[in-house]
């Protein structure tokens, strides 16, 4: 009687029994991230290391969320054994093939796991060629069995090298720009292409998560919360391996807060993630309320180069200038810059900022020790102009003599700031300003600034954070920003 009782009670209609339930390359596509062909006519390629064209290429991968007790990829190569996985962030397994040919293999993600979500990260092994490593653009992709089968994404902020229109964030870095005006342009079968440089950068979003993933080669990360002081965080991942690695620590899953974001490690300048997702139960995005957005246009200082001793507060001085005045600080500092590359490199940039800022900032001439007076104020001269017909209302221009007056070397640098005073002169334009640094020092490192820097950059985070100081006081002065 007891046993009936319980069947009563706890009993009912049985649980559906599991199914196999294939999924397409098109299902699947939303889960690439990283440097791969986008082609109809061959198979989709993850790379390791290298591109179609057999030069340095970003690493790629797939990651979501498959929901199944089992479930295997469908995928080609001339060598077995092509592809690592993680499941549920574990470590990274080789996987050989269960059945099938090379050229058309089946690999065993997961079995034997709870009927769940299982979080899967896929990418080629190192050890092989890129040209041996595919999934396939047509057909089924994915093979799942379970209840209720299912392949589904985290929520994903920005792809590699390119804003997704979908994405309410900000994504403050220069892209697709390199010094001197060589243009990077993406190859017509890439979906990016890994040469653009854009250092010092951050990715600014509004967020309820209990999960941050950044894709990075980078070990830590640096995560501002609600517009407090930058602390640096360690990755999930130690690997230099270019991957989608977790930020575990300063998030509060029970709100939306403001992150900004940035990656590094402890002897290099940070960078920008080249992309960053959420994830946990009821994770959002929110738009970021209109914020008025300062961009400097720049050098190796611009982009927070230098001789950092720990990067805490080396996030770019442009950062903190925005954040002291209420504004988004972006960044387009490009090291080796000089004032003929940002003129012809300039709209390339803004074409993929995709925004027109309120205030710009050209901070350029240190890299024009050799450049006549007449081109060098004509470069910059056009910067301007183009920047005013863009329709940017506010332009500050920087000297870059910092402790020096102009027609005065400073730590050897050739001084360019007579000709920025003379070009802003010309233009008699009340939006456009000149700002001196003659008084600004403890920057450098050099004579008569103090300490052993390299003498051209701001020395450690005590540089850094002069630097700053002096542009908020300088720049607030002009009543532009």
């Amino acid at each position: 009687m007891l046993a009936a009782q319980q069947i009563i009670v706890f009993g009912g209609a049985p649980a559906p029994p599991p199914v196999t339930t294939n999924f397409t390359a098109a299902q699947a596509s939303a889960g690439f991230f990283g440097f791969f062909d986008l082609l109809t006519t061959v198979p989709r390629r993850l790379f390791a290391g290298r591109n179609s064209a057999g030069t340095a290429a970003a690493n790629s991968d797939w990651t979501g969320y498959i929901t199944g007790s089992a479930a295997t990829l469908r995928c080609g190569g001339s060598v077995d054994g092509a592809f690592d996985v993680s499941v549920d962030d574990g470590a990274f397994a080789n996987k050989l093939k269960i059945s099938g040919t090379n050229a058309d293999a089946v690999i065993q993600l997961f079995t034997g796991l709870s009927d769940a979500p299982h979080l899967v990260r896929i990418r080629p092994n190192t050890a092989f060629s890129n040209f041996n490593t595919w999934t396939f653009e047509t057909g089924n992709m994915f093979s799942v069995t379970g209840v209720a089968p299912a392949v589904t994404f985290p929520l994903m902020g920005t792809k590699w090298m390119i804003t997704d229109a979908s994405f309410p964030g900000l994504h403050t870095h220069s892209v697709f720009a390199r010094p001197a005006g060589a243009n990077v342009t993406p190859a017509n079968n890439d979906i990016s292409n890994q040469a653009a440089q854009g250092t010092g950068g951050a990715i600014k979003i509004r967020a309820q998560c209990s999960d941050i993933w950044v894709f990075t080669a980078d070990t830590e990360a640096y995560i501002s919360v609600d517009g407090a002081a930058m602390t640096q965080v360690t990755l999930t991942s130690l690997s230099t391996f270019r991957a989608w690695k977790k930020i575990t620590t300063g998030l509060d899953s029970t709100a939306a807060h403001d992150y900004l974001i940035s990656c590094g490690s402890s002897t290099s300048s940070v960078t920008p993630p080249l992309g960053i997702m959420i994830g946990g139960a009821g994770s959002s995005y929110s738009a970021i309320p209109a914020t008025k957005k300062v961009i400097q246009y720049g050098d190796s200082i611009t982009a927070t180069f230098g001789n950092y001793a720990g990067q805490t507060a080396a996030i770019g001085a442009i950062y903190k200038v925005g954040a002291s005045r209420g504004f988004i600080g972006a960044n387009c500092g490009i090291s080796g810059q000089n004032a003929a590359g940002l003129d012809s490199s300039l709209a390339t940039i803004r074409a993929y900022r995709g925004i027109v800022e309120d205030v710009a900032i050209i901070a350029i001439g240190r890299n024009d020790g050799g450049t006549a007076s007449a081109a060098f104020k004509t470069s910059v001269t056009n910067v301007i102009n183009a920047l005013l017909t863009a329709g940017v209302p506010k332009i500050i221009v920087r000297g870059q003599n910092f402790g020096g007056a102009p027609g005065t070397p400073v730590g050897g640098v050739v001084n360019r700031d007579q000709d920025l005073i003379d070009a802003v002169a010309a233009l008699a334009n009340a939006n456009v300003v000149y700002v001196s640094p003659t008084t600004w020092t403890t920057i450098l490192g050099v004579t008569p600034n103090t300490g052993a820097g390299d003498g051209t950059h701001p020395y450690t985070n005590v540089g850094t954070a002069a630097l700053a100081a002096y542009e908020i006081t300088s720049y607030a002065a002009t009543g532009f920003v």
